[in-house]
């Protein structure tokens, strides 16, 4: 026989749980929701900005783009995997466009890929920063806010706008052409 007083903090301690339990999940429930369009707004620019590179065609591998997604995190990796399912078995100007995912911590086992796109954090990404500039390939950042170790990003409010990190583009000696500028935002060490 349950008495009510017991019961009663039966059905609190239940509640108490639940409301845990919502809280606890609830960053998690509105970041999955954010994440989906910013990945499949990424995907498409940075797509199509593979081939506003002077020199994409040299970059290709086995006459396809070829694109590494570098990821550190669980979290990370199921942002990478929604590239992937964005990007891959895709055709872009008649060319296959080919996705491989690669934890960042295998980073110097990764062949040289058409492009990058970063999903790491700041610490990781600053890491190996130069070592992805000199391989002379686009690197795409996931999070905007890590634009100054990378070369592309893109800035979300009222319009969506893509940033350029004009000093890492020339560190790598990528060219872009033109078009580029007269839509993105030049990322100059600040906003």
């Amino acid at each position: 026989m349950v008495c009510v007083i017991g019961g009663v903090m039966v059905v609190k301690k239940r509640r108490l749980f639940a409301i845990a339990l919502i809280i606890w999940l609830l960053p998690t429930l509105l970041v999955t929701d954010m994440v989906t369009p910013l990945v499949k707004v990424e995907s498409k620019l940075y797509s199509r900005m593979v081939f506003l590179d002077y020199d994409y065609a040299k970059k290709m591998v086995d006459g396809n783009v070829e694109i590494a997604v570098l990821y550190d995190t669980g979290d990370h990796f199921e942002i990478a995997k929604r590239f992937a399912q964005d990007l891959g078995q895709k055709q872009m100007l008649g060319k296959s466009v080919a996705v491989r995912l690669h934890d960042v911590n295998d980073f110097e086992r990764v062949g040289i890929p058409t492009a990058f796109i970063t999903v790491l954090e700041t610490q990781k990404l600053k890491k190996i920063a130069k070592a992805l500039i000199s391989k002379k390939r686009l690197v795409f950042v996931y999070d905007e806010a890590n634009i100054a170790y990378g070369m592309v990003g893109i800035r979300l409010g009222a319009n969506i706008v893509p940033v350029i990190n004009i000093e890492n583009l020339i560190q790598a000696g990528i060219n872009l052409r033109p078009i580029v500028f007269q839509v993105a935002k030049v990322y100059d060490g600040g906003y």
